[in-house]
């Protein structure tokens, strides 16, 4: 409590687990006492609400009666909204996997001497030139499983290259690994695709 020891403030009830619509129905009246905001001198006035006024009435029979019917509330509305973040996920993670990976034509050689060219490793020059790496990265973040997205987009698209190009399934496998080890969220169909080429699920730290 900012402004006194013997006064709750908005936000304090709030912490405490009372609504807008509980303060007005179980604190009718309005607040005890206003002050000026210390950090706006022009905004609203601050509520302030004797803390024994609080107390007593969370200590009457309705209120805790509606305290707990808003608690179970509140707890349907998280798994509500776990269940649902749970179906966006798996749909977020469908995307990943079935979205267009492209490698840009190009010959081996062009590419070779391109990435020489600019003293870029042959790996890095592809993913960079010539595949969608970046914008299938970036509409893979801020959604529910984006780690786990990138995840599989990341391996997707070394795979890709790997294909493409044999001369790159060295380093692309080693960098799968080097994700798989320290990124996060390590999909398990994504493990089992890089056993293909080398990659064994024994060498992910768990």
């Amino acid at each position: 409590m900012y402004f006194s020891e013997s006064h709750y403030t908005l936000s304090d009830l709030a912490d405490r687990g009372w609504t807008p619509s509980a303060i007005r129905d179980f604190l009718s009246g309005g607040p005890d006492m206003t002050t000026e905001n210390p950090f706006c001198h022009f905004g609203s006035r601050v509520q302030l609400y004797f803390c024994a006024r609080v107390e007593t009435m969370e200590a009457r029979k309705d209120f805790q009666a509606w305290k707990a019917e808003q608690d179970k509330r509140s707890a349907a509305a998280r798994v509500a909204t776990l269940a649902q973040l749970g179906v966006r996920k798996q749909k977020h993670l469908e995307w990943a996997r079935t979205v267009e990976v492209e490698v840009f034509e190009v010959s081996w050689e062009t590419l070779k001497e391109a990435a020489n060219s600019k003293n870029k490793g042959h790996l890095l020059y592809a993913r960079g030139e010539h595949t969608d790496w970046e914008w299938l990265l970036s509409e893979a973040s801020g959604k529910p499983g984006a780690s786990a997205a990138k995840q599989i987009i990341r391996s997707r698209v070394l795979r890709a290259l790997a294909s493409k190009f044999p001369k790159l399934e060295a380093a692309a496998r080693r960098q799968a690994l080097a994700w798989f080890d320290r990124k996060g969220e390590v999909p398990e169909d994504e493990v089992a695709a890089w056993a293909g080429v080398g990659y064994q699920k024994a060498q992910i730290k768990q």
